[in-house]
């Protein structure tokens, strides 16, 4: 990676110490790396990330996944590109939101599409490297097209979770719920679970 590093200024309108531009470091890849990620992100960079550090060490920062389509062997994928944006202290307690553009997969005459897919999350501390809080995912009409089938599975997904320590131990909650389910054929009333 690439950091470009700015000091100041100092004092105004709540701007940090620093602020630092990050991009990936494509002259250091080889050229056959450079050339297919320049093909896939039509030669944009695959990532910058802006991120500003305060005084006391928290800091706020917005990363961003540039559009991008890959094809080879008859399969392509694209996405429509991400950005993940928050805050946290020194302590990395803050929240954050991220969304992703419509991802879509294609091979054959299977496809997957989710036209979006948005998060968001609060951290309230770190224990042994797991972050622990609130964490909420929604994903609108996931379309899953099989091979042989004409007509597509569709779902939005919703996925919480919760975490924190009580009594020395850790408690932590996950609901994923699958809703306006369309397209199963009687397949779901089928799995065993």
């Amino acid at each position: 990676f690439v950091n470009e590093i700015k000091h100041g200024p100092i004092f105004l309108n709540g701007v940090g110490v620093s602020q630092i531009h990050t991009t990936l470091d494509m002259d250091a890849l080889p050229a056959e790396k450079r050339q297919a990620l320049n093909t896939a992100f039509a030669g944009k960079p695959p990532i910058e990330a802006n991120t500003t550090i305060g005084f006391g060490g928290g800091s706020s920062y917005d990363v961003v996944l540039n559009p991008l389509k890959m094809t080879e062997a008859g399969s392509t994928i694209s996405v429509d590109g991400a950005q993940l944006a928050g805050q946290a202290s020194a302590d990395m307690v803050g929240d954050f939101t991220l969304h992703i553009g419509k991802v879509e997969g294609k091979e054959g005459n299977s496809q997957f599409t989710m036209p979006s897919a948005d998060a968001s999350g609060d951290v309230k501390g770190i224990v042994a490297g797991q972050a622990l809080g609130t964490f909420d995912l929604k994903v609108p009409q996931v379309s899953i097209l099989a091979e042989g089938t004409t007509e597509p599975f569709l779902f939005d997904l919703n996925v919480k979770t919760a975490s924190d320590i009580k009594d020395n131990e850790l408690e932590a909650n996950v609901v994923m719920q699958l809703d306006n389910i369309k397209g199963v054929k009687d397949a779901v009333s089928k799995v065993q679970y």
